[in-house]
Parts: C-alpha cells; structure tokens; sequence
C-alpha cells in the first residue's frame, strides 16, 4: 500500500525553491547557487522558447537571475509556486529581449 501521508515529490522541491529564495533574500549566495542548480534547466526552457538562438537565451537566463537577486524580497509565497514566481520572471525576460529586436530591426528598416 502506497503511503499517502508524504508530500508529492514536486511540493518537497517547492518548499525548497521558497527556502532558497527566502535565503537569497539574506544575500545567501550558497542558496543562490543551489536555486540556480535546481531551476536553470527548466527557465532555459521557458526562455528557449520564445528565443532566436541559444546565445541569446543564454544571455536572457543570465539577466533572469540577476533580476532574481534583485527582485527576491518581491516573491510572496502565498500568492504561488516559486517555480511560477521564476519561470515569470523568465517568459517577460524573454518577451521584452524579443519586443526590443522588434522595435530595433523596425527602426533600422525604415
């Protein structure tokens, strides 16, 4: 019999991601690496997928996580998932990179 008293797998990794951010918030540059380790993966996807190339969502996934260090104190465990909160932060990243070239590539065809 399967023992349901346990948390899923994936609300185990959420109270984790929170921890990490609520320590990043401290300026605890170990929680910093290891949120970084646990959600790279998964924000390169996001950004992958609105982005032209590798290099440039290589670039974007770097700004992401500047704004994480920086925007930290911003995430509020009780309106979402941190998981949410970061892949957010992620897609806008992203979207703005992709609205910027639009709006160079427009200025210089005219």
């Amino acid at each position: 019999m399967r023992d349901t008293s346990a948390a899923p797998r994936h609300e185990h990794a959420d109270v984790e991601l929170t921890e990490f951010l609520h320590a990043v918030q401290g300026g605890c540059r170990d929680s910093f690496a290891r949120l970084y380790s646990a959600t790279s993966p998964r924000l390169f996807a996001v950004v992958m997928s609105l982005s032209r190339s590798e290099s440039e969502a290589e670039e974007i996934l770097q700004d992401v996580y500047v704004m994480v260090w920086t925007r930290c104190a911003q995430f509020d465990a009780n309106k979402g998932k941190a998981i949410h909160w970061l892949a957010g932060i992620a897609r806008n990243a992203a979207t703005s990179s992709l609205l910027r070239q639009s709006c160079r590539s427009t200025r210089v065809s005219r």
